[in-house]
């Protein structure tokens, strides 16, 4: 079970911490299939070495050309809902994987929209800014799905610092 085209090493490549998720959209078509476009304004940390200039996002888009799964839980609907802290690959992946199997043992020729290694998958969970003050349960978005692709867009990027150093003054 592994994804074919190094999508998911792309991402784990990157760092996205203080990114934004600006947009889950989620189409039914097709019947039952559902397709998931999810726009990510990315913190570029890779290109944003020089403190004194603007710092620079980029737009990524990473679009599910078949969803099998989303989970999206946020405790606190007022405070940092879309903000990114980390990022991780593989969850409920397994779980996932045995009910496609046993899918495929009950009907024989069944092809799993997930596992069809022709397309490859994609498990990917943001953990999120936001928090339950109660229980302490974390923010995140999770999505599983196969046809994955990846696309920076340059349109719209956002620029500006949204980190201020330890090491510089602040003037009173």
């Amino acid at each position: 079970m592994q994804l074919e085209n190094n999508l998911k090493d792309k991402l784990m490549n990157l760092n996205f911490h203080d990114s934004e998720i600006r947009k889950v959209e989620v189409v039914t078509c097709n019947g039952n299939e559902r397709k998931c476009i999810l726009l990510i304004d990315y913190y570029n940390w890779e290109n944003n070495e020089n403190c004194n200039s603007h710092w620079q996002w980029r737009k990524l888009q990473i679009t599910f050309d078949f969803l099998s799964h989303i989970e999206w839980y946020v405790p606190d609907l007022v405070n940092r809902h879309s903000d990114i802290l980390d990022v991780e690959f593989d969850c409920k992946i397994e779980e996932l994987y045995l009910r496609e199997r046993k899918l495929n043992e009950k009907y024989p020729g069944y092809v799993s929209p997930i596992f069809d290694l022709a397309k490859g998958y994609l498990s990917i969970k943001f953990n999120l800014s936001n928090f339950d003050d109660v229980t302490g349960k974390q923010a995140y978005l999770l999505l599983i799905g196969s046809s994955v692709n990846l696309e920076w867009l340059t349109n719209e990027c956002r620029q500006g610092s949204i980190h201020i150093l330890a090491n510089s003054k602040v003037d009173e």
